[in-house]
């Protein structure tokens, strides 16, 4: 091997990055993706991005560093790139869902009703498995859960077109449904709404005969 040989090949050794220095890389990702996020909070256009956690330096870390086992520049950087800019995209599409999900109507607390809890989940997943987001909301009410049923067919049968389901604890109401055509809507939004008697170990306020829980879900846009 001559010496213009051997200085190309300790250039290419010279170049092969450590694992400290992949999770470097990683790190300046996530951080202009938190910056991406920032701006988007404070024009009111949220971009959620995973938090900056040492979880994609303890799995580098696990990466055996002997002959054979170094990550090359390509494959450690895509790989490890690519699953962070694909969950802040996917996050951020989901946190969207929660968002319209959140302000549909079948969401609204009734006027002599008081909300006890409101909770959201997102789906995750990636851009071939699209997990459902959902919003949860209970509340207490003064009426039954029939009127309960009642009031929601009226309100809401136009629009959601709710269907009875016997799957629900004696005295009971519970109904299913789905949004009638609406060009903002995501077709695989659901709705599901359970009202129950109200039991002693429930905190609810004094005067309330239901406890209804309704639970919206939709997948992300392909």
């Amino acid at each position: 091997m001559g010496r213009g040989d051997v200085r190309v090949h300790q250039w290419r050794l010279s170049r092969r990055w450590s694992v400290p220095d992949v999770v470097t890389i990683v790190a300046a990702a996530l951080s202009v993706c938190e910056f991406i996020t920032n701006v988007g909070r404070s024009t009111g256009r949220d971009q959620d991005c995973p938090s900056r956690r040492t979880g994609y330096a303890t799995t580098l870390r696990g990466v055996p560093r002997g002959r054979g086992g170094r990550l090359t520049a390509a494959v450690a950087t895509a790989a490890v790139l690519a699953a962070a800019l694909t969950a802040c995209s996917t996050d951020a599409a989901d946190q969207k869902v929660i968002d319209r999900l959140s302000r549909l109507d079948v969401m609204t607390v009734p006027a002599e009703a008081s909300e006890l809890s409101r909770t959201s989940s997102k789906g995750g997943g990636n851009s071939v498995i699209r997990n459902s987001s959902s919003v949860t909301l209970v509340y207490a009410t003064t009426q039954t859960p029939i009127e309960v049923g009642q009031h929601f067919h009226a309100h809401f049968d136009p629009t959601w077109h709710f269907k009875d389901n016997g799957a629900v604890a004696l005295g009971g109401w519970r109904a299913s449904g789905g949004p009638g055509p609406d060009p903002d809507a995501d077709p695989g939004t659901v709705a599901d709404v359970v009202a129950r008697p109200v039991t002693t170990t429930d905190k609810a306020p004094v005067g309330s005969r239901s406890l209804v829980t309704v639970e919206v879900s939709a997948t992300r846009p392909a």
